[in-house]
């Protein structure tokens, strides 16, 4: 339930009151006409464990996709620590942060818009795969605070 109090009744239903928060996923694909693609994603500190987010619904980047763009938006900031930790964006078989970039410990601990430097390479069948945000750095660790909204863009193009 997404009400901001919730407790079970003598009966064991659930009863909630106060607001309703919407209950979205944290992943899912825009869906666009023609080759462009784009996906949108939340993240947050709560769901980081061993280092790897782990999302509710897994995001397939095919073979051939070609990265566009990659913007994050920083609306509660983020308490990494370790040595120069940051937030990678890339794929299951690409290792984090070699396609869609990576979030600075800067831009992360700090409310805003950024950017990314992205690969505009076509990924292989080496480098697609399920859809990956990891911590980076060196010991890198992360608290439960920290939400992020990121959209990534991408073309597919024939992988022949």
């Amino acid at each position: 339930m997404t009400r901001k109090a919730v407790w079970a009744n003598s009966d064991g239903l659930r009863v909630g009151f106060g607001p309703n928060f919407p209950d979205f996923s944290s992943v899912a694909e825009h869906k666009t006409h023609g080759v462009d693609k784009e996906i949108r994603l939340v993240i947050d500190g709560e769901k980081f464990s061993g280092g790897t987010y782990q999302f509710d619904a897994t995001e397939a980047l095919p073979v051939g996709a070609v990265p566009l763009y990659a913007h994050v938006r920083v609306s509660e900031v983020f308490a990494l620590g370790g040595t120069s930790p940051t937030i990678l964006i890339g794929s299951s078989g690409s290792g984090a942060g070699s396609i869609f970039g990576s979030v600075s410990e800067a831009n992360a601990e700090a409310l805003g818009t950024y950017t990314l430097s992205v690969t505009a390479t076509p990924l292989t069948s080496t480098t697609a795969g399920n859809l990956q945000v990891t911590l980076g750095g060196t010991s890198p660790t992360v608290t439960s605070a920290g939400k992020a909204a990121i959209t990534l863009g991408y073309r597919v193009v024939n992988a022949a």
